[in-house]
């Protein structure tokens, strides 16, 4: 393949263009922000094992 066949591969993409044209066709939507529900943190006790010790039988 010569070079100028490979320039012309490439020749229908405008690189300079390329940017500004990617979201021309997307409408612009308004954002709505929707209110965030937050849920209360309910802190839950923690039940605490009591550490037993064993006695350890000694031989």
């Amino acid at each position: 393949m010569d070079e100028e066949e490979d320039d012309d591969m490439f020749a229908a993409v405008d690189m300079d263009n390329l940017s500004p044209n990617i979201n021309s066709h997307v409408p612009a939507e308004p954002i709505i922000e929707e209110p965030v529900p937050v849920e209360p943190i309910i802190e839950e006790p923690v039940p605490v094992e009591a550490i037993i010790e064993e006695p350890v039988p000694v031989e």
